[in-house]
């Protein structure tokens, strides 16, 4: 069976989903670990509110997402769409 172009780019995706799915999780448990006072920042004060911990945990949940393969395949927010 022959592969077409559509094809050969999804198969692309699909295997760069893991990897990219691993530094969401990573970066998304540095934020959490920043936002906890767990990593201490050196550069800056004041130190980091709530937000930090939140979009951590979203970045977690993303990358697992991803890492599964779980992929939407359609975006909105309010009137305007993204579709994949």
């Amino acid at each position: 069976m022959e592969m077409g172009a559509a094809d050969v780019a999804n198969s692309l995706i699909e295997r760069r989903l893991p990897m990219v799915g691993t530094l969401f999780i990573l970066i998304g448990l540095i934020l959490v670990g920043v936002g906890t006072g767990f990593i201490p920042i050196f550069f800056g004060e004041p130190q980091p509110s709530d937000a930090a911990i939140y979009m951590g945990v979203s970045l977690v949940v993303i990358g697992a997402l991803l890492w599964l393969g779980i992929v939407p395949s359609k975006l909105g927010w309010g009137k305007a769409t993204a579709e994949f």
